[in-house]
């Protein structure tokens, strides 16, 4: 793959600027480079470093020859490195150098001169394999989501079309790069509609300093998840945030009150509720504050993709509740090594989400919850993501994660943690619970926690939550 139209990147913690030409030239010593180290069409090739303008070269410099990448948290340890290269079949790796493991280290210094091969040879097919992200997995038997070419063009396209080339101007990177979110809706779509890429870096020291970056660099699109807020709220801002066109939050849901909250932050900019996972590279829904009235799990129409829902009897509808499907051209190629998880999320050319939702009047699309996360409370079906969205409207609730327990006579209970401000009183937020949903719905059980537990693309992990609550 050829890419002539690339942006420029600025690295904040070290002040460095790459233009658009640096790109260019980075990208194609490094494909030389690599090639002649005897990386080809279809390699398997692990990438594993923080955001940088030297992970993006060598990114889109391994896709110009063909080479198929598995993008690591460069943080993961040395036994789930070990396993997920075991499993992939991985050759090579480039980034962090891990001894451990008898894989060939690639160099990928770009200093000095070099003697360019050739890659009129290289033949790579909108169809072939280019990157693999996982989802789960890591120290059991890995989920890897396998996406071509033309599945990622395909969702970058739609983000531009979408967003509009004047608002990516100038993006704020918030997020890691090693899922979907931050990688291809939140740096490739800016990079490769040749706006500028600002890395603001991660972790609580350097959102921080987002603010002041905005107004230095005069932002104008940014995009990160519900956790990323509750933190920036929190911040004493006195920096000029008028540059700022438009604001994506995704990849958990996003409460009504904490999408007020990000709005009066912002300012002017429409703030996007987006739904997208992994399977579909990232984004593949949105619904924006200037043209929608916002309310919890509001999604609104396709972008690049269709959305349907499955209901009680099996069947497909733009209409009615169920679980969520999708069809789009961005949509994976396969589980790598699992042909019968890829065949059980398939329903034709549909792919079954898991998440639960249902169409409004407006034929917009509203998530309810997730069909893995539903508690069975005596054959009554909560959704533990509505319980969560609930109690975060409450002024001494700062964060929640509603989970179900074992029961004996119920089958199973709902337990709840939070973290809370001083003045919280379990049987006040019974008692205000019951002014907004039925009684089955208000949690049995109320875990108080000093921090709530993210897995590493911020999110809050479910699981992590329940597993400390059993036991305190």
């Amino acid at each position: 793959m050829i890419y002539n139209n690339l942006g420029s990147i600025i690295e904040c913690d070290k002040d460095i600027i790459y233009s658009s030409s640096d790109l260019q030239n980075m990208v194609a010593v490094l494909a030389n480079k690599f090639h002649s180290s005897a990386i080809g069409v279809g390699d398997r090739v692990v990438l594993m470093r923080p955001a940088s303008g030297l992970f993006f070269a060598e990114l889109l410099s391994l896709w110009s020859i063909g080479a198929v990448v598995l993008v690591l948290n460069p943080d993961i340890t040395d036994f789930e490195l070990v396993n997920i290269c075991e499993f992939s079949g991985v050759t090579k790796y480039v980034g962090q150098n891990r001894e451990v493991i008898n894989l060939t280290h690639i160099d990928s210094d770009i200093s000095g001169s070099e003697t360019r091969i050739s890659l009129n040879n290289v033949k790579t097919k909108l169809d072939d394999d280019a990157l693999i992200l996982f989802t789960s997995g890591s120290t059991g038997k890995p989920k890897g989501v396998v996406h071509t070419h033309r599945s990622i063009l395909s969702r970058i396209t739609s983000n531009i079309t979408s967003i509009g080339s004047d608002v990516l101007s100038t993006t704020l990177l918030t997020l890691p790069v090693f899922f979907g979110h931050g990688l291809i809706g939140n740096s490739l779509t800016p990079l490769l509609n040749g706006s500028k890429l600002v890395i603001g870096g991660t972790g609580l020291k350097n959102f921080a300093k987002h603010p002041s970056y905005i107004e230095k660099y005069k932002v104008t699109f940014m995009s990160s998840v519900p956790s990323y807020w509750k933190f920036m709220l929190t911040l004493n801002n006195n920096h000029d945030l008028s540059s700022l066109k438009q604001i994506n939050v995704g990849s958990a849901p996003l409460s009504t009150d904490l999408w007020g909250q990000i709005i009066n932050w912002s300012g002017k900019a429409n703030v996007v509720n987006m739904y997208g996972i992994t399977e579909t590279c990232n984004w593949v829904g949105g619904a924006g504050s200037k043209d929608n009235n916002i309310t919890d799990g509001l999604v609104g129409k396709g972008i690049g993709a269709t959305f349907g829902v499955i209901d009680s009897n099996g069947n497909i509808s733009n209409k009615g509740e169920g679980e969520i499907v999708i069809q789009s051209p961005s949509l994976l190629n396969r589980y790598l090594n699992n042909e019968n998880e890829t065949s059980s999320v398939m329903k034709g050319l549909w792919y079954k989400t898991g998440d639960l939702g249902f169409f409004d009047t407006n034929n917009n699309l509203i998530i309810s919850g997730r069909v893995k996360f539903e508690i069975n409370k005596g054959g009554l079906k909560i959704a533990a993501e509505e319980i969560d969205l609930l109690l975060e409207r409450h002024e001494l609730i700062i964060s929640a994660c509603a989970f179900s327990i074992a029961d004996e006579f119920s089958g199973e209970l709902i337990g709840v943690a939070v973290v809370v401000k001083n003045g919280f009183e379990v049987q006040k937020i019974r008692e205000w619970c019951s002014d907004y949903i039925t009684p089955y719905k208000i949690p049995d059980k109320w875990y108080v926690i000093e921090s709530m537990p993210l897995n590493e693309r911020g999110k809050v992990d479910r699981l992590k939550v329940n597993e400390l609550c059993k036991n305190l």
